[in-house]
């Protein structure tokens, strides 16, 4: 705002300069020729400043932008109504360089056996939903260590809408067991997130990256 009207101070003494010169004849100044010639002048100059400071601000907001280096996820990620076959590989990139290649392997929509058998701690799901695992295989490509769980957010998206993320409590293989990885380190685990069972039919896994700032999500098939 400063510099906007700083460029439209300048812009007004010179274009009231110029309409005095305009205005003058035979050593006489001619009032009204003088209004309206100072009139346009500053219209144009006000004009121009203010387009100016547009410009400039626009080219400041695309460089902030350059320079935010968000995670992302490569640029076929399936949607909700149409996800991602499993097995479709995935990379999330930092700055355009990879960190993570990844993929969802297998899927069981209802896995309450595996589930309760795994822990006699963990309760069964809510009546009208299912426990679905599905397992995650990853590889880390960045240049310190990933942690495979905090850098992924997953849920499930079903058929009417809704999102679901509550976890099922206890399981083998958790990929959140897998812990800190090392640069070309590869994981495989499951994750385990309680669904309404009307919704999986037509439902979605969602993922995105863990620290996102963005919207990228990508999305896969539950057979």
């Amino acid at each position: 705002m400063r510099l906007l009207a700083l460029m439209a101070a300048v812009a007004l003494m010179a274009t009231a300069c110029q309409a005095e010169e305009a205005a003058e004849s035979d050593g006489e100044i001619d009032d009204e020729a003088l209004e309206e010639a100072f009139e346009e002048g500053y219209d144009e100059g006000y004009e121009d400043a203010l387009a100016e400071a547009e410009d400039q601000a626009d080219d400041a907001a695309d460089e902030a932008d350059d320079d935010a280096g968000d995670d992302e996820l490569s640029d076929e990620l399936g949607s909700h109504s149409d996800p991602l076959p499993l097995g479709e590989e995935l990379v999330i990139t930092d700055n355009d360089q990879p960190t993570w290649e990844f993929t969802v392997t297998e899927v069981d929509p209802d896995s309450e056996d595996a589930v309760l058998d795994a822990n006699q701690f963990n309760d069964p799901p809510q009546e009208g939903h299912q426990f679905v695992t599905f397992t995650v295989d990853a590889t880390y490509g960045g240049d310190e260590t990933g942690n495979p769980w905090l850098d992924f957010d997953w849920l499930i998206v079903g058929s009417d809408g809704n999102s679901f993320r509550d976890s099922c409590g206890s399981i083998d293989n958790a990929l959140r067991d897998q812990g800190e990885t090392y640069p070309d380190g590869s994981v495989s685990g499951d994750v385990c997130i309680e669904a309404e069972a009307d919704q999986l039919e037509g439902g979605a896994i969602r993922v995105e990256p863990g620290f996102a700032f963005d919207d990228a999500a990508a999305y896969f098939e539950i057979p």
